[in-house]
């Protein structure tokens, strides 16, 4: 997998913590120029402690609704990875609800 573009799409912050979601355009074997979607959190009080996972789906609506799931819970960057892992291996996360961060910001 070779990375070709990254883009920041959302950044917001809440509590102690920036969070973001970001694109990046990657080159799969033949499959040209696929955009995948990442997430990655970090603490305001201590830059150190981050997190990201960036390539969660190349399903943008469902990276969007956990993105607005981890940040209205203040995530903190330590459990980032688990909570994508545990919503990727669970068969019925595939329906995540709009949160009310989400029905805000955006219209879906």
């Amino acid at each position: 997998m070779k990375a070709v573009i990254a883009v920041v799409i959302i950044s917001s912050i809440q509590g102690d913590f920036a969070y973001t979601l970001t694109s990046v355009t990657v080159s799969v074997e033949d499959v040209p120029n696929v955009s995948v979607y990442g997430i990655s959190v970090m603490s305001l009080k201590d830059k150190q402690k981050s997190a990201s996972v960036e390539d969660i789906s190349d399903d943008f609506l469902y990276v969007y609704r956990l993105f607005g799931l981890i940040v209205a819970e203040q995530l903190h960057p330590e459990h980032l990875v688990s909570v994508v892992e545990d919503c990727l291996s669970d068969q019925d996360s595939k329906v995540i609800p709009i949160t009310g961060y989400l029905e805000h910001h955006f219209i879906l």
